[in-house]
């Protein structure tokens, strides 16, 4: 699946390819991503990427060259992959380990080998001024048509190291001959599908709300002008995380066009000591020859089987039935257990008791934070209602909001600084609600005791986390 020839890095998954290879000056130059082609390296990059008078001490230059790690300053003054304030970087290989399977990312979602039939290539690449590694990872799939891509950064230096930009992946394309689609949204109308023409500039899809949510969508699409269900060249960009996200389309005055995904900079900074490593999120890449529907099910068969985890990954999932419009807030344990019973006649399998358990949350602008039991409400606590739901012979499932806080609980009465605020600005209510600041450490402690005290004492198969802000 993956080989080394010649100075090429020949990829392969199961109907397509992917090329690039060491060039003059030690750049990687990006050579072909689609349909499966014979792996010969033939005529594949013309010479013309290197001008015939001399840019910088290499004679590239490199604004000219398809790359695969691009970075800003030294003769290419279009996005970089990685960037580190004003620092100009120049990175070059220095070495490849190509290994069956993949490695988990540090503390980040990110694909399985499920089948056991991945392969990954990992390329070093050094900066020997500023003593910064850059690490690119591939890893293909025999049996599926995806790729998944993602960047380390190991700051080799003395001195402390901004990272001010980390993409995921770069992918030069040698022409601007596309259309792009992507899915932006609101509330009642998710996944809206908007597509547009690649015209020359930067076109960045990118979300800065602090999670991907329903707005917009890190999925984009980029596509050949008259493509259709069936047909058409689909290449479809995915970012395995729920963060800020951007993904770039960039045409330059050649009309070539760059794509990048990762991290949306706005916002972004993150310092490395000697030693430490950053690692991106992953970003999953596609190819299908046969449209979007071809697209669509390549993606979806690598979603099902490489991304899915648990113990339903393979499994129907339960029929659940919610409470919460029979009863929004105002509901009692025989309100709810004579629901769970009309359910599990029905042949439900299992109850989802919504928002209003808790605190005093008669309405919703309170008791957001008081992870606490409505004894007036549920005499016999979760423990025992959830005890009676799953006597009757289906399971039972309990509402969180736990990142959230409304300023009428004890919670915030009681740690008021608990909350997200700028100093000297009115705190930003939305939905009567501020968000708790998690990069606190005894507010990640409050809100892992409150939820697992739960958890942990009733048969709670199943948590609705909601995520409203």
């Amino acid at each position: 699946m993956i080989k080394f020839e010649n100075n090429y890095f020949f990829l392969e998954g199961k109907d397509i390819s992917y090329i690039f290879r060491i060039g003059k000056g030690d750049y990687l130059v990006h050579c072909y991503f689609g349909k499966k082609i014979k792996m010969h390296p033939t005529c594949i990059v013309p010479e013309r990427f290197y001008c015939w008078h001399s840019w910088g001490t290499d004679g590239v230059k490199l604004d000219e060259i398809p790359q695969e790690a691009p970075t800003y300053g030294h003769t290419d003054l279009r996005r970089p992959l990685v960037s580190f304030g004003d620092k100009i970087s120049v990175l070059k290989y220095k070495s490849h380990e190509i290994y069956k399977g993949k490695k988990e990312l540090a503390a980040l979602p990110s694909s399985l080998d499920a089948n056991e039939d991945a392969e990954t290539v990992e390329i070093t690449l050094f900066d020997d001024v500023q003593n910064i590694e850059v690490k690119l990872f591939y890893t293909v799939f025999e049996s599926k048509n995806t790729i998944a891509r993602h960047v380390e950064v190991t700051n080799k230096a003395e001195d402390n190291l901004k990272i001010d930009s980390c993409y995921s992946m770069c992918i030069d394309f040698e022409h601007s001959d596309f259309y792009e689609t992507h899915f932006p949204g609101r509330w009642g109308f998710e996944r809206e599908k908007v597509t547009n023409p690649v015209v020359r500039g930067t076109l960045d899809i990118n979300n800065a709300r602090g999670g991907s949510g329903h707005f917009m969508n890190p999925h984009v699409l980029l596509h050949s002008p008259h493509a259709t269900e069936k047909s058409g060249d689909v290449y479809s960009f995915m970012l395995v995380y729920s963060g800020n996200h951007s993904t770039l389309i960039d045409t330059d005055q050649r009309m070539r066009t760059r794509v990048m995904q990762g991290i949306n900079p706005f916002g972004f900074e993150w310092n490395l000591s000697k030693g430490e490593t950053f690692t991106s999120p992953e970003s999953l890449i596609t190819f299908s020859p046969d449209g979007f529907g071809g697209m669509s099910r390549s993606l979806h068969s690598f979603i099902k089987e490489n991304i899915v985890r648990g113990y339903h990954k393979d499994k129907p999932r339960p029929i659940l039935i919610n409470n919460w419009e029979a009863t929004y807030m105002n509901f009692n344990e025989e309100k709810i257990l004579s629901i769970a019973s009309l359910a599990r006649d029905l042949g439900i399998e299992l109850f989802v008791l919504d928002d209003g358990w808790f605190g005093k949350r008669n309405r919703d602008n309170c008791s957001l934070g008081d992870w606490y039991v409505n004894y007036d409400k549920l005499p016999s606590g979760i423990d025992g209602l959830a005890g009676k739901v799953t006597a009757m012979g289906i399971k039972f499932g309990l509402w969180f909001e736990p990142e959230m806080v409304s300023p009428d609980s004890d919670l915030y009465r009681a740690h008021p600084d608990w909350a997200i605020h700028a100093e000297g600005i009115a705190p930003a209510l939305s939905r009567d609600q501020l968000v708790l600041d998690l990069t606190k450490k005894e507010v990640q402690d409050y809100v892992i005791n409150a939820v697992v005290s739960i958890l942990k004492i009733a048969p709670i198969s199943y948590v609705k986390r909601d995520y409203n802000r």
